[in-house]
């Protein structure tokens, strides 16, 4: 009986010239029968000079072992006499041969090497085995780790891996260079090169097998990995939802669940290595690490510093703003520069500040305006919008702060009803349950929509978001988890959480402002706005770490309270002149509605939000 070797190889050839390393024979018979979708080349096996055919040159076990652990996958592979007593037998008595092993040769290896396409399906007469060196087949791997797609052809590899990336590179606002060359940075791998990248960024860059992602704080950011049989399938975007219907349009909607999903955490560069099942655990590496405790306890050189990088990220994010309205992109200017083209430009879009009156949002607000009388631009196109239940407190403190200035004209309240709180719509938004930001989300959600229903063509607004991570003034008091120990003594811990490596933190959601971000994200997201948080910047948290909290609290957590307004305060003095205005603080959604009305439409317990969400994916 004479035992046929058959190799299956999916796809045609690429190349119209012969494959380096095959026999003249072999690539004739492979041209031949290229025309179908699905090539077998079958040729009589040389398990012997007498049985059929000239000798081939094939790979042995060992070889076959060296391919396996390249990447090159033989699927449904099996030998031939499974059943043979005298295979049997001599597996007794040499434990270390292992069973009979399907071979590839080095021809068919050469030609689907050449083709770009993987190896499918090799079955081989184990009596028909001879050593054979590799090297015609190795000197073919640099091709394809040279590939450079978004559905990546691995040969080498166990599968076709495929990458999916929903991300919006329209929000990317890198102020120092494009965002072609933030990617080159983020593909070297280096922390160094991507904590060089100014600005707000979600970015995604891959090479062969080797994927990477990194984030800015206030841009969300998150993956799923998919099973297929052709390989891992990675789909990248901002939200559950928009991985759900990625997932559904490809037919794997079945392997989802929201807490399958991954954010990357703010600050770390995520590498992922598609080689297939099973999948390696990511590789997180720090980008940014700024130096603690670097400043003495003058509080008026700290509020200066703290104050002075807030000044100068609102002045470049209005430049920012010109440019793009007179049609010049942030990586072609010159952000020093006050001077903007005048040439044919649109008017100047209005500025609109989410605006309470607290210590973040009141210092936004000065600083803002104050920057913008400083380029030259119309204060006239600033609002400061105050949602405003009646009954709520924040209206009236908001309307005190500007009145001791004499900015009362810019205030602009935001009226809102407490029927139009909805909680399943804020869920959905969100895509979180924690309670405390699904409280806020709901008001930024009602604040948007007004500003939306009153301004349809509304673009951008600027926030507080992220001051009371930087100057730690949460109430400790509340989280059962925190003391004043750990809060001065650990690392951005409101902005990260208890960090990447930690047993409380989460896979699913990251920690602290890095998760609860999608609070402000997603309003201004749902809702058409450009957002802008300038304390979550990496220059101004940098600022707010290197201030040493615990010989100025002296551990003492009403001392720990009383620096923000005693920092920010000094700061906006000596950057624009103002007596800012300085009230106890409070929470959004406990300004804009008092905590006995907001109680009397939205529970306190996480299990009611949770369930919600999950109902959303049954």
């Amino acid at each position: 009986m004479v035992t046929t070797r058959i190799s299956t190889l999916r796809g045609p050839i690429q190349s119209p010239s012969q494959p380096p390393g095959t026999s003249k024979s072999a690539y004739a018979q492979a041209k031949a029968e290229n025309a179908s979708p699905i090539w077998a080349a079958v040729r009589p096996s040389s398990s012997c000079p007498g049985k059929g055919g000239e000798r081939q040159p094939h790979l042995g076990r060992r070889e076959a072992e060296f391919l396996l652990h390249r990447g090159c996958r033989l699927r449904d592979a099996h030998p031939v006499h499974v059943g043979d007593h005298r295979q049997r037998r001599r597996e007794a008595e040499h434990p270390m041969a292992g069973p009979r092993r399907p071979v590839v040769t080095a021809d068919s290896a050469a030609q689907v090497l050449h083709a770009g396409q993987c190896i499918s399906e090799v079955l081989e007469d184990w009596q028909g085995v001879c050593r054979a060196s590799i090297p015609a087949i190795a000197k073919h791997l640099p091709l394809f780790y040279r590939r450079r797609e978004s559905t990546l052809p691995e040969c080498m590899g166990h599968y076709i891996a495929r990458v999916v990336d929903l991300l919006d590179p329209a929000l990317n606002r890198i102020s120092n260079m494009t965002v072609d060359q933030a990617r080159q940075r983020l593909l070297s791998g280096g922390p160094d090169a991507v904590r060089d990248i100014e600005g707000s960024f979600a970015l995604l860059a891959h090479e062969g097998k080797t994927v990477r992602l990194a984030r800015s704080l206030d841009r969300p950011m998150r993956y799923f990995l998919a099973k297929r049989n052709e390989g891992p399938a990675l789909v990248v975007a901002d939200r559950i939802d928009a991985i759900h219907n990625q997932l559904k349009t490809d037919g794997l909607d079945r392997q989802f669940h929201p807490s399958y999903t991954r954010m990357v955490p703010a600050h770390y560069v995520v590498e992922i290595q598609l080689v297939g099942c099973p999948d390696p655990d990511p590789t997180y590496t720090r980008f940014f690490t700024p130096q603690r405790n670097a400043f003495s306890t003058d509080l008026d050189e700290i509020g200066r510093r703290y104050i002075g990088v807030l000044a100068e990220e609102i002045a470049n994010w209005l430049k920012s703003i010109d440019r793009g309205a007179a049609g010049v992109s942030l990586a072609d200017s010159d952000s020093s520069s006050p001077d903007l083209p005048a040439g044919g430009r649109r008017p100047a879009p209005p500025i609109g500040v989410c605006f309470s009156g607290g210590i973040d949002s009141g210092s936004v607000f000065l600083v803002t305006y104050h920057a913008m009388c400083r380029l030259g631009m119309n204060p006239s196109r600033l609002k400061a919008f105050t949602l405003h239940f009646a009954g709520g407190p924040d209206f009236e403190q908001a309307r005190e702060f500007v009145g001791r200035l004499g900015l009362g004209l810019f205030l602009e309240p935001i009226e809102a009803k407490l029927e139009e709180l909805d909680i399943a719509e804020t869920i959905r938004v969100l895509e979180d349950y924690k309670p405390l930001d699904v409280e806020c989300a709901s008001m930024g959600l009602t604040l948007c929509r007004g500003i939306r229903q009153r301004y349809p063509d509304w673009k951008h607004l600027i926030d507080g978001d992220g001051g009371d991570e930087n100057l730690k003034d949460y109430p400790i008091e509340e989280n059962p988890e925190l003391t004043i120990r750990s809060v001065v003594n650990n690392l951005m811990l409101y902005q990260e959480g208890w960090g990447v490596g930690r047993i409380k933190h989460s896979l699913t959601y990251s920690g602290g402002l890095s998760r609860s971000y999608a609070r402000t994200y997603a309003p201004a997201r749902h809702y058409g706005f450009e957002g802008f948080s300038p304390y979550t910047r990496r220059k101004v948290i940098e600022v707010a770490e290197g201030v040493p909290f615990a010989l100025l609290s002296d551990m003492s957590v009403e001392k720990l309270y009383a620096l923000k307004g005693e920092i920010v305060s000094r700061g906006v003095k000596a950057v624009t002149g103002f007596e800012m205005p300085v009230f106890a603080k409070r929470r959004f959604q406990h300004g804009a509605l008092s905590k006995e009305r907001l109680r009397q439409r939205w529970p306190e317990e996480e299990a009611v939000y949770r369930r919600q969400f999950l109902a959303l994916y049954r």
